[in-house]
């Protein structure tokens, strides 16, 4: 069976231009100034009631993780090669399973 790889769509450069004009700000000034005020908020949160570097040690352990986890969506999760040719999916389970063991993370299954 062929089967086609499904490729992350690209901002078009037409579209990068538009999101740096003057109208575009504009029309998201609100936006803009929601998510400024978002985090202003989070920083607060951040240093005075979890601390900065258990936020930062832990955002570093999580990062890790995501990426682990990517490893393991790659090897196990893609039914269509890079050459176009369907493979049957395989379990992402003992992968995953590998990187919990690694971490002492436990399953909630």
């Amino acid at each position: 069976q062929k089967c086609v790889k499904i490729v992350k769509p690209q901002l078009t450069n037409d579209v990068e231009d538009f999101l740096i004009t003057d109208e575009w700000k504009a029309m998201n000034a609100a936006d803009i100034l929601l998510h400024r005020a978002a985090n202003i908020a989070l920083d607060r949160t951040i240093d005075d009631v979890i601390g900065r570097d258990t936020f930062l040690k832990r955002l570093r352990e999580y990062e890790t993780l995501i990426e682990l986890m990517k490893e393991c969506a790659e090897e196990c999760s893609s039914t269509c090669s890079n050459a176009g040719v369907y493979r049957e999916a395989i379990s992402c389970r003992p992968c995953m399973n590998g990187i919990r063991s690694k971490w002492n993370i436990e399953s909630n299954s």
